[in-house]
């Protein structure tokens, strides 16, 4: 099987990039959830922990509403 996306250029210079970029999106995403993991199970202060937490859950929620996984 074979897929191919085709881009206007220069009109959809914009599209093209966003498209040829998500591994590194998702590369982003991912080294942000584990420093925040990190955070959670390593922090010395209970209410950075607690943020942390707070922020990778509400991280996973919206990729979740966007149909999204770090992790697949």
């Amino acid at each position: 099987m074979r897929a191919v996306l085709e881009f206007q250029l220069p009109e959809e210079q914009e599209q093209l990039e966003e498209a040829a970029n998500g591994a590194r999106w998702r590369c982003v995403v991912q080294e942000m959830d584990q420093r925040l993991r990190g955070v959670v199970k390593h922090g010395d202060d209970e209410a950075d922990s607690e943020a942390a937490l707070f922020w990778r859950q509400e991280l996973c929620d919206i990729m979740g509403y966007h149909n999204l996984s770090m992790y697949d």
